[in-house]
């Protein structure tokens, strides 16, 4: 299974923080969110750098709002114009 490189180096540095402080949103959780993510897109055939990037900001927005964290993950990324750029990019590529 293949991570583009510049993406993963992106989450492990700007996004894999965020968790830090959340025991049960710890990393452990969101390495075994991005294991279950990456079997589905290998299951359904789904681009596996776009499930391994929901899959790492899936929580983020427990930073804003632990109660709609989810909703608040999605505005996380949708605000995020740097991971959308790489995700341009990688698009591109291939």
């Amino acid at each position: 299974m293949y991570i583009d490189g510049i993406i993963k180096k992106y989450i492990d540095k700007d996004i894999f923080p965020k968790y830090k402080k959340y025991y049960s949103h710890s990393m452990f959780h969101i390495n075994n969110v991005i294991k279950n993510m990456l079997m589905f897109s290998d299951y359904y055939t789904l681009d596996k750098n776009m499930a391994y990037v929901m899959a790492a900001f899936h929580d983020c927005g427990l930073n804003i709002d632990r109660e709609n964290h989810e909703y608040e993950s999605a505005k996380f990324f949708e605000n995020d114009s740097e991971i959308k750029k790489i995700l341009m990019i990688n698009k591109l590529k291939s």
